[in-house]
């Protein structure tokens, strides 16, 4: 299945594209950015239920004399359901790891910290979400629940 560029499954998988610009100084937010996403652990996205994937790297890089950089951090993830939900569910279970990313982040005032801001971090998520030129799931009405309980099933 494929989905058309902006279109939600509302029956099963979507992708999620997000382009977040490092603030200012960037070397020194860039190098805290690096050490939280290197400490984030896979039981925080499984706590949430509905990510089947989640990655985050790093976009433009800068070189000088003092070393190099990156000015952008890209989450990149393929979720189920709708993305109110998703975010909801960020904000219930990891609100604390997204206020400790978001600080390094240019991000609007008033998100900040996002448990008591989840319209407004919703919001900015929208703002910096880019839609995918194309996608294609094999499995896009399974849930990730369900291909968890299948795979356990089949001793995988």
């Amino acid at each position: 299945m494929s989905l058309p560029p902006g279109e939600l499954n509302p029956r099963g998988q979507n992708a999620l594209n997000l382009i977040l610009t490092i603030r200012e100084p960037v070397p020194d937010h860039y190098l805290a950015l690096k050490h939280i996403v290197s400490e984030l652990k896979a039981d925080s996205m499984n706590a949430i239920g509905t990510v089947h994937f989640g990655r985050f790297f790093f976009l433009n890089e800068v070189s000088n004399a003092s070393g190099s950089y990156f000015q952008t951090l890209a989450f990149i993830a393929t979720f189920d359901g709708s993305f109110e939900t998703y975010v909801q569910q960020f904000v219930n279970k990891l609100s604390e790891e997204f206020d400790a990313l978001l600080q390094h982040l240019v991000v609007p005032e008033g998100v900040v910290p996002v448990h008591k801001n989840a319209h407004a971090f919703q919001a900015y998520l929208e703002s910096q979400r880019v839609p995918s030129a194309q996608w294609y799931g094999n499995y896009p009405t399974l849930t990730a629940v369900q291909i968890r309980a299948n795979a356990d099933a089949a001793g995988l």
